[in-house]
């Protein structure tokens, strides 16, 4: 398989369907689905499940901070499953095996295999004894779906022949972060992440979008965190080598530092 998944695979509309639909089936199995402070934000505000007083707890994991580009270490326990919203870590070549750890995970398949919008991945470990999940799950794929959407998928699947991982790794350097951080810009990526994709705060998203436009690279503002998520992808089968496009980030972030007061 492509992208050498060995979960049992629902295929609904998007990731926050899937994160429903997990929620109801874990709550029938006894187990309590609770959103972390650090989740997507229209997650994090989500109030709790309600549950009895026997049942357990499992937070779901943010595996990639889309606002930050933290990166989190999938962790389970003996007893719970681990739940990963693995939005910004699935297809991407520095992160996917390490969603494929989780024992449920949540993605979309627009982002980074950039399969189609309007499709997103429940997945559940094959040997997790959970049948209220499951049946939740089945359920909630049996629903009604678009033809035209599922045949535009599948072309595209075979048209790529594979190549549905982003092999994008941006980076930014010692220089350029100081540069920014002297104009007031922050850079929330931490070294080292392996994204396809770095979080600036306190740019101006106007120019952002330009600088980036005139490399080749996308700029998403988050009005309400003021944050700009600059992006990319280049795109390859799951064994393929990491693709570094630093240089390109870097001539984008260099003309944000030149049109800085």
């Amino acid at each position: 398989m492509h992208l050498v998944i060995d979960h049992d695979l629902f295929l609904l509309s998007n990731t926050t369907q899937g994160l429903m639909t997990a929620m109801a089936g874990l709550a029938s199995d006894g187990i309590a689905l609770r959103m972390s402070a650090d989740a997507y934000p229209p997650y994090a505000t989500l109030p709790a499940w309600p549950h009895a007083a026997n049942m357990s707890e499992v937070s779901l994991q943010t595996h990639v901070d889309p606002l930050s580009g933290n990166v989190s270490i999938v962790s389970s326990t003996e007893t719970t499953p681990s739940v990963l919203d693995a939005a910004h870590s699935f297809a991407t070549i520095g992160h996917h095996r390490e969603s494929l750890t989780a024992d449920i995970f949540l993605c979309p398949l627009h982002k980074h295999a950039g399969i189609s919008a309007g499709l997103g991945l429940l997945a559940i470990r094959k040997n997790l004894n959970l049948h209220g999940l499951h049946m939740y799950a089945e359920v909630a794929e049996a629903g009604a779906s678009s033809r035209t959407l599922l045949e535009h998928a599948v072309e595209h699947i075979r048209a790529v022949e594979g190549r549905l991982v982003n092999l994008m790794s941006l980076e930014v350097d010692e220089d350029i972060r100081a540069a920014l951080e002297a104009k007031g810009v922050g850079v929330l990526t931490p070294v080292g992440a392996r994204l396809p994709f770095i979080c600036l705060r306190g740019v101006d998203p106007a120019r952002a979008a330009s600088a980036c436009s005139s490399v080749g690279l996308q700029a998403k503002f988050f009005r309400v965190q003021n944050i700009v998520r600059i992006s990319g992808a280049i795109r390859g089968a799951i064994d393929s080598a990491p693709i570094d496009c630093s240089r390109m980030l870097k001539r984008a972030l260099s003309i944000l530092v030149k049109e800085s007061r």
